[in-house]
């Protein structure tokens, strides 16, 4: 859904996006233990390396059970990192301030800024992205990315 026109990744309001989510409802039935279908907030693939991000604002609280677990899997198959992380919006749902996040990858989850006061760590995220963008654009492995960062 990327406007390329102005650099955004929605093309209409968060208001006009929120009215034509898929109601995933009609399918539970077809999932026994309470299984339901989840969504990703965003991911993006370079060179058959692909990046899942999971975003929660602190009010919202953390990933549930479920959802972590089918995270912490897809972190398991080659080429996926996956990083989640909790912060707040502040216009347009957009991610504006974040606090704390954690990388999985092959199984391995490292931890930022957890427990922590509530400081925007955005701009230290975003040069993690990019380096991992870096490592998966020139086709080597972007695995471990955060050890450089620790």
């Amino acid at each position: 859904m990327s406007d390329s026109r102005n650099n955004r990744n929605l093309r209409m309001t968060p208001e006009e996006y929120a009215k034509k989510l898929w109601n995933w409802t009609p399918f539970n039935s077809c999932f026994m233990r309470g299984i339901k279908l989840t969504d990703i907030d965003g991911m993006v693939e370079a060179n058959n390396h692909f990046l899942v991000i999971e975003g929660k604002t602190s009010t919202a609280g953390e990933v549930k059970l479920g959802q972590y677990n089918a995270l912490f899997r897809m972190s398991f198959r080659d080429g996926f990192t996956v990083i989640y992380f909790e912060g707040d919006t502040e216009t347009e749902n957009s991610p504006q301030k974040i606090y704390c996040w954690r990388i999985l990858r092959k199984g391995i989850s490292m931890d930022y800024h957890f427990g922590e006061e509530k400081i925007d760590h955005i701009e230290e995220l975003k040069s993690i992205i990019k380096e991992w963008f870096q490592l998966a654009d020139s086709d080597k492995t972007p695995c471990p990315i955060w050890q450089r960062h620790k």
